[in-house]
């Protein structure tokens, strides 16, 4: 295990903050205080920290939690045409990864036979 130092443990402690805050606001208040891809970014950066240093880990750690309990008053619906994440692909290899994985899991559900056109829409 890699000795922790102090900029590092100030780092993790950091990114904690930063991402309970993003998580309050955007779950509980429905006001996000930052865009999607920082998010992600700082979160993945604290997982790399995290596991580097796993003396780090907390329970309430945001990696550790599944998320804030979400704002009240919104109805619930069924999407006609499924959306799947893509699990935070950052660069080509990560979205070939995911595109294995969905395609793997699609493409059990349907008949060999059968055609599937896939359509992709992103957010820059």
């Amino acid at each position: 295990m890699a000795p922790v130092t102090p900029d590092v443990n100030q780092r993790v402690q950091e990114l904690r903050r930063l991402l309970q805050n993003a998580s309050y606001a955007y779950y509980v208040l429905d006001n996000p205080i930052m865009a999607d891809a920082i998010y992600d970014q700082l979160y993945r950066e604290l997982q790399e920290l995290e596991t580097e240093y796993p003396q780090l880990i907390t329970s309430d750690s945001p990696t550790q939690r599944v998320g804030e309990k979400p704002a009240t008053g919104f109805v619930s619906v069924r999407h006609n045409i499924p959306l799947y994440s893509l699990d935070n692909a950052f660069n080509l290899e990560e979205f070939k990864q995911w595109q294995e994985r969905w395609q793997r899991h699609i493409y059990s559900d349907i008949s060999q036979n059968s055609e599937v056109n896939t359509e992709y829409v992103c957010e820059l």
